[in-house]
C-alpha cells in the first residue's frame, strides 16, 4: 500500500479522533475545567479511538497489540505536549480563541504523529498482510 492511501485512511480516522477530541475539550471548557485539563482528557479519547480504528482498518495489525497501543499511545503523549504548548504560547503571546487555536494545532499535530506512527508503532504492518495475501 502506498503511502498516501496510508495517509489518506489516517487522515479519515484522524478526523473522527479529531472530532471527539475537540467535542470533549469543549464540552469541558465550558463546564469550567482548565484548559489544559481539557485537551489532556480529549487527546487521550482521541488517541485510544484512533489507534484502534487505524490498527484494524488502515495498517491491519493484530500482532503485538499492547506494544503497539503503548507505542501509539507515546506517540500520542508527545502529541498532547505538543499541542498544549502551542496552546500555551498561544494564551501567553497571542490571545487567539482557545477553539481556534485548538483547530489549528490539530493539523501540526497529526501530520507528526502519522510520521511517528508509521515509522515506529505500524512498521511491518504491510509486509505482514503481504506475506498473507501472497499464501492464499
Amino acid at each position: 500500500m502506498h503511502i498516501s492511501k496510508h495517509f489518506f485512511i489516517y487522515s479519515v480516522i484522524g478526523v473522527s479522533g479529531a472530532v471527539l477530541d475537540f467535542f470533549i475539550f469543549s464540552c469541558a471548557v465550558c463546564v469550567g475545567t482548565n484548559y489544559i485539563v481539557a485537551n489532556a482528557v480529549g487527546v487521550i479519547c482521541g488517541i485510544s479511538n484512533n489507534f484502534i480504528l487505524n490498527a484494524h482498518y488502515n495498517f491491519k495489525t493484530k500482532s503485538n497489540f499492547f506494544m503497539r497501543f503503548l507505542s501509539f499511545f507515546c506517540v500520542g503523549i508527545f502529541g498532547l505536549f505538543l499541542s498544549s504548548f502551542f496552546l500555551y504560547l498561544n494564551n501567553i503571546y497571542f490571545q487567539v480563541s482557545i477553539y481556534i487555536a485548538k483547530f489549528a494545532t490539530i493539523f501540526v499535530v497529526a501530520i507528526t504523529q502519522y510520521l511517528l506512527n508509521k515509522t515506529i508503532t505500524f512498521r511491518g504492518g504491510d509486509e505482514r498482510v503481504r506475506r498473507c495475501n501472497t499464501r492464499v
